[in-house]
């Protein structure tokens, strides 16, 4: 395998190997350096992607018929270049993540997102979640239990709504590819157990609202649930 140095005026960052034979260019998802600085230099036009954006794109199309779905199969992975583009500001390790997603993995059956977070924190890390809520007057005074679920463990809060508001911010260790939920109840009667017939239940799932090198989630609540979240309870 041999490397190649893009260099459009400035160095911007090192790709790896480049092997499609006779289709374009391939780029290993290992031989990334450590440098994030970019120029305008790396595009090839105002406003175009970078160069080895296309290719790199380019290479993941030419495999399509090795048993690869295209890109773009789920909606939130967006364009090939264009997510590459986003990518190319980013640390070493996430455009290493990318770069062995759009490579290596079919993305059939997870988006773009998903591989890139799982790839770029293989074990849990701690991230920011944030639950809030408005629009709770009647409620004041009267504690929030909070809980925050995940594939690897659930940790539980309490808060006290206060103007009809109320946030409680967790920073607990999450498996990445793999969103969190808030399930959580407002302790009408004080007892500190959940009840579905006198508490008011509710579940959310949270946006993503970080990026591939800083993770975050949060859930903002309305007012309260239109909805009956009885199985909380049985959950809590």
């Amino acid at each position: 395998m041999t490397s190649e140095l893009w260099a459009h005026g400035r160095v911007a960052w090192r790709l790896g190997a480049l092997l499609l034979a006779g289709c374009g260019a391939i780029h290993s998802a290992g031989d990334v350096d450590s440098g994030v600085a970019r120029s305008d230099s790396a595009v090839s036009d105002a406003g175009a992607p970078p160069r080895h954006c296309v290719d790199l794109c380019e290479a993941r199309r030419a495999r399509l018929t090795s048993g690869h779905c295209p890109f773009e199969t789920f909606s939130e992975s967006g364009r090939c270049e264009d997510r590459c583009a986003e990518v190319a500001e980013m640390s070493a390790a996430t455009r290493a993540a990318f770069e062995g997603c759009v490579w290596e993995d079919p993305l059939c059956f997870q988006s773009i997102d998903t591989c890139v977070y799982a790839r770029r924190y293989p074990e849990p890390t701690a991230i920011p979640a944030t639950a809030s809520a408005e629009g709770l007057d009647a409620h004041d005074g009267r504690p929030v239990i909070v809980a925050l679920d995940s594939s690897a463990g659930s940790t539980r809060r309490e808060v006290v709504v206060v103007g009809g508001r109320f946030e409680v911010r967790f920073e607990e260790p999450l498996h990445a590819a793999w969103p969190p939920s808030f399930l959580g109840f407002i302790d009408v009667d004080g007892d500190g157990r959940c009840d579905s017939d006198t508490d008011v239940a509710f579940y959310e799932r949270p946006l993503s609202v970080g990026t591939f090198d800083a993770p975050a989630y949060r859930a903002h609540l309305v007012g309260p649930p239109d909805r009956d979240f009885g199985f909380v309870c049985d959950s809590l």
